[in-house]
């Protein structure tokens, strides 16, 4: 007993109820090396040998409070250890990211300006640019997603949609990269309509990334399947491929943050980790649901979307007609934007439209130019220092 008594975590301290008469051996007890032992002198009253009872239980309920404190207490050490490791790989790899498509287009301005007569060149490398723009823009907007949804900011506009519009506006987005890759994609829609209300360009965006995903997984020449049928209450939208697969234990995270099944792969296709979190929290906005499977590494994933259905469209008495839009006329334009940079060259952009501009880079300046100006549009930063965009409108 001294041995299991010795060995205790540092959390338990046992309590030890010891009955011996007076004598020799009451003495040898007290005198053990025991840290909690309670010696009742024989005979002794039922009461004394209840209340030294209860003592020793409560005290032993504390001691299991304590562990599970402690228990606790290392959770949250190794949770915070461990976001603490995706923060340092996030900020690793978002710098990755963001340098990539940076360097090609500081090359190709560096193209531009040495052969500013050749067209052919100047279309070659603004097509690149543009293509390297679009990819940091895509970065960028899911990370203010993210943060938007972090932070409750973010506001569906819902309608009642055909989620076959939402696959062909994906479809659409995904297109390059599927192409890209030389892909084979199957797509299987249903004949009649199945209606969610949602926001079709959260929605679009989803499957957007399930279709990237499944793309940049996916070795060159691979096949994806799309296809979208009603069970039950709910829309089921299915993103399958042939693609790298999931290991078993990555199937309950691939959720999560950061979480990247392949760093060395993913770092080579680009990503951040965060696109099937964005995923799992705009599907989660609309009432729905999306999980991940997998016959296992090198065996393709799928992926599957649920949302509940809602009453279909009313039958339109007639058919819409929509106006034709006419000429946009020049307008008296303010563009206020304390980066300069980023003012001179959306006033050139506007100025080609033929419009009066006006330029100004902090929000005080805005509004005596306003005062003047007159103008009939504003275009105006946000994040700007002292007075922002909000205090200027």
């Amino acid at each position: 007993m001294l041995g299991v008594l010795e060995s205790q975590p540092p959390w338990s301290n046992l309590p030890v109820l010891a009955l011996c008469r007076q004598g020799p051996q009451a003495l040898a007890l007290r005198e053990a090396r025991l840290r909690n032992l309670t010696v009742l002198d024989r005979p002794t009253s039922t009461r004394m040998m209840v209340s030294a009872v209860m003592t020793a239980l409560r005290g032993r309920r504390w001691q299991y409070q304590i562990r599970d404190q402690i228990d606790s207490l290392l959770q949250a050490d190794r949770s915070l250890r461990l976001a603490d490791q995706r923060k340092d790989e996030f900020l690793a790899t978002l710098a990755h990211e963001l340098r990539n498509p940076l360097a090609p287009i500081r090359t190709g301005l560096q193209l531009l300006a040495s052969r500013p007569e050749d067209p052919a060149q100047w279309r070659s490398v603004t097509e690149m640019m543009e293509r390297q723009m679009s990819q940091l823009l895509r970065l960028i907007d899911d990370l203010l997603e993210v943060s938007r949804i972090a932070t409750g900011k973010l506001v569906l506009q819902r309608e009642l949609l055909d989620m076959r519009c939402v696959v062909e506006t994906a479809l659409e987005s995904s297109a390059p990269l599927i192409e890209r890759g030389g892909h084979q994609l199957a797509v299987v829609l249903p004949d009649e309509a199945i209606w969610v209300h949602g926001d079709l360009t959260r929605l679009a965006q989803s499957l957007n990334n399930l279709l990237n995903n499944a793309a940049k997984y996916t070795p060159d020449g691979g096949c994806i399947w799309v296809t979208l049928a009603r069970t039950g209450d709910d829309a089921v939208l299915t993103v399958r491929d042939s693609g790298i697969g999931l290991p078993p234990d990555m199937i309950a995270r691939v959720f999560d943050m950061f979480t990247q099944v392949n760093r060395s792969l993913a770092r080579a296709q680009g990503g951040l980790g965060i696109g099937l979190a964005l995923v799992r929290s705009l599907v989660a906005l609309h009432g729905g649901k999306v999980h991940a499977a997998s016959p296992g590494a090198g065996l393709g994933s799928t992926f599957t979307l649920q949302l509940p259905v809602t009453a279909p469209m009313p039958a339109a008495a007639e058919p819409a007609t929509f106006a034709t839009p006419e000429p946009v006329q020049p307008k008296r334009i303010l563009v206020v934007d304390d980066n300069e940079d980023a003012a001179e060259s959306l006033a050139m952009l506007l100025a080609i439209g033929g419009h009066a501009l006006r330029v100004e880079h902090s929000g005080p300046a805005a509004l005596d130019t306003a005062a003047v100006f007159l103008p009939q549009a504003i275009f105006c930063d946000v994040g700007m220092p002292g007075m922002g965009g909000y205090e200027v409108a």
